[in-house]
């Protein structure tokens, strides 16, 4: 009969505390596998190829590849028109900012929540919306080829009903746009023309 001493394991089995060591490190496995998983369930490179599309349909797109959610007033986007945008392997911040161009609207991120605005004018847009470039005056005179004045000559502002008409030396004077005014020129048995204002024309 063999007797084993009461202070050792018998070589066939392991030890309590090397079994204890082996369980934690398995539970600590599984739960790196566990979050490696759920984290795989989502990308962060975002890819879409998209025309003629609403915001929200965009946005929901997002929302399948990255489980960002999305945050935002329903009237903000009633007046949106649908657009277009093509990006591959792209960050949140890059297929937003290829998602709001020129558009009046901005973001900002929290956690995995993207809260949409109406972007804010600044003061400065606002000063230069309100500013008129004053008007400037034209002057000249108009003649037939052999130098004679054409008097009563139509000069006309393209697209609105400012205009005059020469006087009996064939002059005028007529207070425009200082910058992309169009004037029509016309008279009786001529060709009409159409000159374009520059800024440096007076």
């Amino acid at each position: 009969m063999q007797i084993y001493n009461t202070h050792k394991w018998p070589q066939r089995l392991l030890p309590p505390v090397l079994i204890i060591r082996i369980m934690k490190l398995t539970a600590v496995f599984l739960f790196a596998l566990t979050i490696n998983v759920s984290a795989n369930g989502y990308s962060q490179d975002i890819t879409l190829k998209l025309s003629n599309t609403s915001l929200e349909k965009v946005f929901n797109e997002i929302r399948k590849q990255t489980g960002y959610l999305f945050f935002y007033k329903t009237d903000l986007l009633k007046d949106i028109p649908t657009v277009k945008i093509k990006v591959k392997n792209a960050s949140i911040e890059e297929a937003m900012k290829a998602c709001l161009i020129d558009l009046p609207l901005t973001y900002f991120i929290i956690d995995k929540t993207i809260v949409l605005n109406a972007k804010q004018t600044s003061v400065v847009e606002k000063i230069k919306e309100e500013i008129v470039a004053p008007d400037i005056d034209i002057t000249g005179k108009i003649v037939s080829d052999a130098g004679v004045p054409l008097v009563g000559a139509s000069i006309k502002l393209k697209g609105s009903s400012i205009g005059t008409s020469t006087d009996e030396n064939g002059k005028f004077i007529l207070s425009v746009p200082a910058t992309g005014s169009v004037l029509e020129f016309s008279f009786v048995g001529y060709e009409s023309i159409e000159l374009t204002i520059k800024s440096n024309e007076s």
